[in-house]
């Protein structure tokens, strides 16, 4: 089976980030210096959390899901970002929305949620994405339930670099945007900026 490269554009300005092979079956993987890894979708939902990890404090009052659904709206109250959440392929957003990276995990479920976010031009929603702080809450609604994640890292990283797409074995919310600064030649940022969340709670979702 022949695979078919697909770079994945992130970027106001055309920035090329990560390498994916997609075959004719509809797999999707990730290149890494490591090698080919297959993007796994998980298709059930872990418990919700109980209490908050590392404290021992209550977590809020579960909700029932039945199955895991696409993100469809992304709320940081710590930079006043509320933003629709659009699969994301091989084209970043074009407007102030965020995009999910298709064949990273869904919400609520045991694998990497990946989310990509401007942070310049008409499409910019990270411009401030670097002042989170660990501990700072990520809400992902999909379908009814309102996912909460708790920042734990933030860290740069090269422009180039692809492991963080990959999968996690616990609920985990990966956000990306670019970071460092243009380079002219590469016509790309030098860095990305990977802030990572573990998963917390689950709350009812009614809409924005």
């Amino acid at each position: 089976m022949v695979a078919l490269v697909v770079l994945v554009v992130l970027g106001a300005v055309g920035v090329l980030a990560f390498r994916e092979w997609r075959s004719p079956s509809g797999r999707i993987y990730v290149q890494t210096t490591n090698g080919r890894t297959q993007l796994q979708m998980p298709t059930a939902l872990v418990p919700v959390p109980t209490s908050l990890p590392g404290t021992g404090m209550p977590a809020d009052t579960p909700v029932s899901a039945k199955a895991p659904s696409p993100p469809s709206q992304l709320v940081i109250p710590r930079i006043g970002v509320n933003v629709e959440v659009f699969p994301m392929a091989d084209q970043p957003p074009t407007t102030a929305v965020v995009g999910w990276i298709l064949g990273s995990a869904m919400p609520g479920t045991a694998g990497n949620t990946v989310i990509y976010g401007a942070r310049a031009g008409a499409a910019a929603v990270f411009e401030h994405l670097d002042t989170l702080t660990a501990g700072d809450e990520v809400t992902v609604a999909a379908g009814s339930v309102a996912y909460v994640y708790r920042v734990t890292s933030l860290q740069e990283v090269p422009a180039d670099q692809t492991d963080m797409l990959l999968p996690t074995s616990t609920p985990t919310l990966t956000l990306l945007t670019d970071a460092g600064i243009w380079d002219t030649t590469a016509a790309r940022y030098t860095k990305r900026l990977v802030v990572r969340g573990t998963y917390v709670a689950a709350q009812p979702w009614s809409g924005k």
